[in-house]
């Protein structure tokens, strides 16, 4: 509903937003480490809202693997 079904921070809900969300595919995100992104899944970063206690740490793990895999790294 946020990022959208691109995940490019166009969703219904994220337009309402100034700026938008961000992009889940872009360098702000794939930039990060896995721990670093647990980190903000669980306690918040910027405008995201923290996940602790409405998601499991299972799950905000199962999250972050599917961030991997929406971009995958260049080869070569």
């Amino acid at each position: 509903m946020c990022h959208g079904p691109k995940y490019d921070g166009n969703g219904t809900v994220g337009q309402s937003f100034k700026p938008l969300p961000t992009s889940l595919t872009s360098p702000k995100v794939r930039d990060k480490s896995d721990g670093e992104l647990f980190i903000g899944l669980t306690f918040g970063f910027e405008r995201q809202p923290p996940l602790a206690d409405t998601v499991s740490t299972e799950d905000r793990w199962a999250v972050i693997h599917f961030l991997r895999s929406l971009v995958q790294p260049p080869e070569g």
